[in-house]
């Protein structure tokens, strides 16, 4: 299998927007975030956005947030015209995950494949 990395450039938002975008986030993470018990995400935190720009707006974020979800939400067309050979198809929304420094908090690598999770075929 072949590995494709997006390195966007210009990046995703301009600075100041990505200030705006990461600030927000911080502030979401005190407020619509649990604690992992996932043992590939222990001691993290996690809550979930809408990618749906209408349900994301009606959630109070900000332009710039706003402007960052649809261009997460624009990956999968811009995957697909790299030539990837499936069909991708987008989850309703984005994880948001913090990890706290000092913590403990750890990502292990994986592609939430779980064995009872019959007919799952994530690849990004």
């Amino acid at each position: 299998d072949a590995v494709l990395v997006l390195d966007p450039e210009p990046a995703l938002l301009p600075r100041h927007a990505l200030a705006e975008a990461s600030a927000e986030l911080r502030r979401l993470v005190a407020q619509r975030t649990q604690e992992s018990i996932n043992p590939c995400n222990r001691g993290s935190w996690h809550g979930f956005l809408p990618l749906d720009a209408d349900k994301a707006a009606r959630q109070g974020l900000g332009p710039s947030t706003l402007a960052l979800l649809r261009k997460l939400g624009a990956l999968p067309a811009l995957v697909s015209r790299c030539g990837w050979g499936r069909p991708l198809v987008l989850p309703p929304a984005v994880q948001l995950g913090f990890y706290p420094g000092g913590s403990g908090a750890r990502y292990s690598p994986h592609l939430d494949r779980n064995p009872g999770e019959v007919g799952l075929k994530r690849e990004i």
